[in-house]
């Protein structure tokens, strides 16, 4: 989830600045300052395993996807199409196109349909 990631990137992040505004690192004890580090370091760590673990996730979902998306185009017929020479404006549309009228060089136009 999104908003793990942001909530423990802004709990860093607080820590870092509760820190800067009370004086700093050099107002800390040795001990305190290490342990926070060490805290710090093994957070980032977790964050960032986290991260990897959203990643392959995402990853191992789009794979899915897609093995599934190409499966479905292989399912579908293969589309043909039949070209049409309009550019003499004599010429007749093919029977499959009888509803299209021409209305330019190589443009043929469904508007016709269902006005005779």
């Amino acid at each position: 989830d999104g908003g793990d990631v942001r909530r423990s990137r802004e709990e860093i992040r607080l820590v870092r600045v509760t820190i800067d505004e009370t004086g700093g690192w050099g107002r800390c004890p040795d001990a305190l300052s290490s342990s926070i580090a060490s805290l710090e370091a093994f957070a980032q760590e977790l964050l960032l395993d986290h991260l990897r673990n959203l990643l392959d996730a995402c990853d191992r979902h789009a794979g899915e996807a897609l093995a599934w998306w190409q499966d479905q185009q292989q399912k579908k017929p293969v589309p043909t199409t039949t070209r049409v020479d309009m550019s003499d404006e004599t010429a007749e549309a093919p029977s499959c196109c009888a509803a299209l009228v021409p209305i330019g060089p190589g443009l043929l136009s469904p508007l016709g349909c269902g006005s005779s």
